[in-house]
């Protein structure tokens, strides 16, 4: 359910692991209009109790100031990693996403 709704909001999942209390999946995505990357990172709690509760921690971020359109990006967003930026609420909205593709399949 949990990966058919990062997959469902466009995101491509890069890594699964399985982890001492569940498993953690890390995914990416692309802005349409200039390229900006964020990650996105799911951590799974099962419930040792019960195992068809699940508790989930949310992480997303954007990977750099400038977005990967702009030729040699990558090289400039390693060099102003200490620049703060707001990401206009992208990745907000992105999580909030995937929470209702989440409770649209239970």
């Amino acid at each position: 359910i949990i990966r058919e709704a990062m997959g469902q909001c466009d995101l491509i999942i890069y890594q699964q692991k399985t982890t001492l209390y569940g498993f953690k999946l890390s995914a990416y995505n692309f802005t349409d209009l200039c390229g900006w990357l964020d990650v996105i990172t799911l951590e799974i709690y099962l419930n040792e109790r019960d195992t068809s509760e699940v508790s989930i921690k949310a992480t997303a971020g954007s990977t750099g100031i400038m977005p990967l359109l702009i030729p040699l990006s990558p090289l400039f967003n390693a060099l102003l990693c200490w620049v703060p930026f707001s990401d206009q609420g992208c990745n907000s909205r992105l999580l909030r996403d995937i929470w209702k593709q989440i409770h649209e399949q239970i």
